[in-house]
């Protein structure tokens, strides 16, 4: 199969090749970016998360300290 005009042909191929290398890049691109941002949502996940470990821990303190005060008043009162 050989071509008539083998300057056309060579250009075609080439711009064929062309397309599938910036194709690729595309896809590369797109991975990685893809991956940044789960990478991102993962850390600001787990951030709220211990923000949320927290908060809960802090109120449970409050919750057990503001008991124990409680408890201590009423000790005083007897």
């Amino acid at each position: 199969m050989s071509c008539q005009k083998p300057k056309r042909c060579q250009k075609k191929r080439r711009r064929e090749r062309e397309m599938l290398i910036q194709q690729r890049k595309e896809l590369a691109c797109n991975v990685v970016r893809k991956n940044l941002q789960e990478e991102r949502l993962g850390i600001d996940n787990s951030r709220k998360r211990m923000r949320r470990m927290l908060i809960k821990q802090t109120e449970e303190a409050c919750l057990i300290s503001s008991f124990q005060i409680h408890q201590s008043d009423k000790r005083e009162e007897c």
